[in-house]
């Protein structure tokens, strides 16, 4: 069995885990009705729910201590805002995301 990581990273990778769980049932709430009627674009309904996977896996490796996770975390946070200006709409980035990603990189030295 591993070392446990550090208490800063463990919270970290706990928050991350945490906005990944809502981020997903908040995408799966939104996508499977517009998946159902077929409405809109799909490159937004798909980007949620891809996203929401992202932080989830970065949860994962930021706990196992791999600097992986940050790179996840990252595309994760970058996927919305390019999706954002492919389709021409204003650049936004995720706040939560955006408070993720900071955390992971003050802890970027503790990864492997």
């Amino acid at each position: 069995m591993t070392n446990p990581p550090p208490f800063a990273l463990r919270i970290t990778a706990i928050l991350c885990g945490a906005v990944g769980l809502h981020l997903l049932i908040d995408a799966l709430g939104h996508s499977i009705p517009l998946l159902a009627a077929h409405q809109g674009p799909w490159l937004p309904v798909l980007t949620r729910p891809v996203t929401a996977l992202l932080v989830c896996a970065a949860a994962i490796l930021v706990w196992l201590r791999r600097r992986i996770g940050a790179l996840l975390l990252v595309l994760a946070l970058a996927l919305p805002l390019a999706t954002g200006l492919f389709l021409g709409r204003p650049a936004r980035a995720p706040g939560m995301l955006l408070m993720i990603a900071l955390a992971v990189a003050a802890n970027v030295r503790q990864l492997r």
